[in-house]
């Protein structure tokens, strides 16, 4: 067994000596150092800590504290898993306050921090004149740290100078206000954030202003249940005769026992000109499996202008089509699985 040495303070407590930490979890960290005996009353020690992986400006500043114990031991607890943390300790008394200890660290047990997952669903939730809301789902892998927040950004595309603005928020959804005039429209992009890192950005969502208030895609039903085996129906139409084809596009996520049938009723579908009020049906269908879980799917319907150019053509003038639609303002189906095994 290991030897305790304990030695006798006359005054303030002495620097604790032989400090030692030792990872006993992914979440804890135990402390030891030697003890001491004290003739000004008992010692109370502060133990204090930084968690390496963080950026402090000041670290002096940036040692928080772990606890107090009046043993020559502790255990801190609800660390994060992969971390390696450093340590010191102090003593007091009723003569005063002792100097730091030594600064030792270890490091908790499992995978260490990581760049969160890039958020699901990115989409519009509306789209208007001088505003949008977007919409996403959290990531699945928040990096081994939790999420501190989200960062997305807003650019013109073509209006005066090429700038972006970002903006920060806690939740899975933002509405941005005094949107300026621009004709040629908006692009849009997110990330995810933890404590550490900075996650990779989703890709870019594009909108023109809509020169119209009518100029929106109606979805019917926007919640549905489809029956393990069978089907459900959904209808996609507009608020108002389009100049131009528009193409449908759909984003998903979700169970792919529903979103597989998108493939074989929503591809190459258009809004039109002639079908516009009537609009087209989506089909979704759920096959057989063998779990017993009520899978749910997210849906994102939104249109873009039918435009046979090339690509370098449309950025040499991406404001030849400008129907009264917004570029990607859509409408969101949720659809679940009904389960019957």
């Amino acid at each position: 067994s290991k030897d305790v040495k304990a030695t006798t303070t006359v005054g303030a407590p002495a620097e604790p000596a032989n400090l030692a930490a030792t990872a006993a979890s992914d979440s804890r960290i135990d402390l030891s150092w030697d003890a001491q005996a004290s003739s000004n009353g008992t010692i109370t020690y502060r133990v204090e800590r930084i968690d390496t992986h963080l950026y402090y400006e000041d670290w002096e500043a940036a040692w928080e504290l772990a606890g107090t114990t009046q043993s020559n031991s502790f255990s801190d607890t609800g660390l994060h898993q992969g971390s390696w943390y450093e340590y010191r300790v102090v003593g007091s008394n009723n003569a005063g306050k002792g100097p730091w200890s030594q600064i030792t660290g270890a490091q908790t047990t499992g995978d260490g921090p990581n760049w969160p997952e890039i958020p699901g669903m990115f989409r519009f939730v509306s789209f208007g004149a001088n505003e949008a809301a977007i919409a996403w789902n959290a990531p699945e892998f928040d990096g081994n740290r939790p999420l501190t927040g989200y960062e997305y950004e807003v650019r013109n595309t073509g209006c005066d100078a090429w700038t972006a603005t970002t903006y920060q928020t806690t939740g899975t959804q933002a509405r941005i206000a005094n949107l300026p005039a621009c004709v040629s429209g908006y692009e849009f992009r997110l990330r995810a954030l933890n404590a550490v890192y900075e996650g990779e950005w989703t890709h870019w969502l594009y909108a023109r202003v809509p020169t119209s208030s009518n100029g929106r895609v109606i979805v019917t039903p926007t919640t549905l249940t489809v029956a393990e085996g069978g089907a459900a129906e959904f209808n996609i139409k507009l608020g108002q005769a389009p100049t131009k084809a528009l193409d449908l596009h759909f984003d998903w996520e979700g169970d792919y026992d529903i979103t597989d049938s998108i493939w074989n009723s929503g591809y190459g579908l258009q809004l039109t000109p002639e079908n516009w009020s009537q609009g087209v049906t989506i089909r979704l269908e759920a096959a057989e499996d063998d779990d017993s879980v009520n899978g749910t799917a997210l849906i994102h319907v939104y249109l873009q202008t039918h435009d046979p150019r090339t690509n370098s053509q449309k950025r040499d003038n991406p404001t030849v089509h400008e129907p009264v639609f917004s570029g990607q303002a859509g409408a969101t189906v949720v659809a679940v699985e009904n389960d019957n095994d």
